[in-house]
């Protein structure tokens, strides 16, 4: 896909005329992290050291960093959810990259999982001076994990707001209703007061502003 117009940089790196370099800067989880299910976990990570070139010494480092030292040498069949995701997280962080790219990273973990997870990305982000990118829906997580937060709408950044902004603050609800009809999820996203909406089964996942839930269900 061929950008219309604008251009991204990278760690100084033009992405389109030194995509390269730009990448190599890069590290990312994207929801579920593709994994070699009948390899163990060390497995899975020492062919990534091997492709890149990276030592035992930063392998077991990562290892120690995302919290999995008793079951690295498990299969990742036997792995819970948010052991793999852990995994992932160290595959992307082996070539200590500068940019941490992270999408919907606790999608399906437990509340205990969330939790781990979330303290990892903050230990990794501070250990190792990354910059993290995280595109997520659930407004806990980002106020949890972000500095500064960019609000998108159909492609357009809308707004860009430090967490501690008290546009920032606002309680928020999170409502899954059970759908008799199909709805237009784009209408819905256009009512100023519903930060984001999303189709589920049987349903749809709606936050939007506490004090706007009334006027959600008249409408």
């Amino acid at each position: 896909i061929n950008p219309n117009e604008g251009s991204i940089s990278i760690c100084g790196h033009d992405l389109k005329n030194d995509t390269e370099k730009a990448l190599k800067e890069v590290g990312a989880v994207v929801e579920n992290p593709e994994l070699y299910k009948y390899l163990s976990g060390r497995e899975n990570l020492m062919q990534i050291a091997r492709i890149r070139n990276i030592s035992k010494s930063q392998v077991d480092d990562t290892i120690k960093l995302v919290g999995l030292e008793n079951r690295i040498d498990d299969k990742v069949r036997k792995y819970s959810l948010g052991m793999k995701q852990r995994l992932g997280l160290a595959a992307s962080l082996l070539s200590n990259p500068k940019l941490l790219i992270l999408d919907e990273p606790t999608n399906g973990l437990d509340p205990s999982g969330i939790l781990d997870f979330r303290e990892i990305v903050k230990k990794a982000a501070k250990e190792r001076g990354l910059a993290v990118f995280i595109s997520s829906h659930i407004l806990s997580e980002v106020q949890n994990l972000c500095d500064r937060v960019a609000f998108i709408n159909h492609g357009t950044i809308k707004s860009v707001e430090n967490v501690v902004d008290q546009s920032m603050e606002t309680d928020t609800d999170i409502i899954c209703l059970k759908l008799l009809q199909k709805i237009d999820v784009d209408k819905l996203l256009s009512i100023e007061y519903i930060n984001s909406a999303r189709e589920i089964e049987d349903g749809i996942e709606i936050i939007l502003l506490s004090n706007k839930t009334s006027e959600l269900i008249k409408y």
